[in-house]
């Protein structure tokens, strides 16, 4: 989560993890604590925090906007959710200029699809062998998060929610496909298809719209766990969230024109080290 204080300075406030699961009570009383008194003398002119599209939980593929309710299942959805809550209550209450940004997957120089090829299958995260399962993904370069955050300050709407991803919400499998052609010298890569996150698709019957049993892993190989394994609980994989993510709200009330719109754009510019506005130092003094 992030403020901005009035003489236009700026402070970050982390998420606090403990035991391993995120903390929120604790954590969260103290965020208030300090940030009520402030709230309440008018020095924060804007205050964001940084959630997830992971609140909206699994709509089977279906479209999802700011508007649609949170199915979410997962103990880190449920306290993102709590936080989100919390957050705007504060606005509420208090007058905290509270926004709330549900961010797809992060991803830029030094954290994307051409990293991980570089690693092994064994050293990938739980989540990120997931998503090689899942048939839609939501994804945004790190620039175009900044740049609604940007436009968010500039013009802010305390209470406001908004869905922070690209306009595609391409399979996992495809990435890894587009990247692994970039790297092998195949020009732009073999991306397949364009699909403008808010605008529906016709139906494709394969297995990436679950009509086949047999989902395919991040590494390309196959992976047999039934689309009903992956909705159970108990033992087993993971239930997988399946929804296309709407971003109609940061263009149309924020002006946001994303720099990379797909995933195509941003690999691309990872690939060819164009890591604007930002340096090869930059990021070395980063990491």
């Amino acid at each position: 989560m992030c403020l901005r204080v009035r003489k236009h300075s700026s402070r970050e406030l982390p998420l606090v993890k403990s035991s391993g699961a995120l903390s929120s009570s604790s954590a969260l009383s103290a965020q208030k604590a300090l940030l009520r008194p402030l709230a309440a003398s008018g020095r924060i002119a804007w205050f964001g925090y940084l959630s997830s599209t992971g609140v909206y939980g699994d709509w089977q593929g279906e479209w999802v906007d700011e508007s649609s309710p949170c199915r979410q299942t997962s103990s880190k959805a449920i306290v993102r959710q709590e936080a989100e809550a919390a957050w705007l209550q504060m606005y509420e209450q208090h007058g905290l200029p509270s926004h709330v940004f549900r961010l797809g997957g992060i991803y830029g120089p030094g954290r994307s699809v051409l990293d991980t090829l570089q690693r092994e299958m064994s050293e990938l995260s739980m989540s990120q062998q997931r998503r090689g399962r899942q048939r839609y993904t939501a994804r945004c370069h790190v620039h175009d998060i900044c740049a609604v955050l940007t436009a968010s300050i500039l013009k802010p709407r305390p209470g406001g929610v908004y869905n922070v991803v690209d306009d595609d919400s391409a399979p996992r499998t495809e990435v890894m496909s587009y990247a692994r052609s970039l790297l092998a010298g195949q020009g732009q890569g073999q991306g397949s298809r364009s699909s403008v996150a808010g605008e529906e698709e016709p139906p494709v019957l394969s297995a990436r719209e679950g009509q086949s049993s047999e989902r395919i892993g991040i590494n390309g190989t196959v992976d047999t766990h039934s689309q009903s394994a992956g909705r159970g609980r108990g033992s087993g994989p993971e239930p997988l969230e399946e929804k296309r993510v709407r971003n109609r709200l940061v263009k149309s009330e924020l002006g946001v024109k994303l720099r990379y719109p797909t995933y195509r754009e941003g690999v691309a510019a990872i690939h060819r080290r164009d890591y604007w506005p930002l340096s090869q130092e930059d990021l070395r003094m980063l990491s």
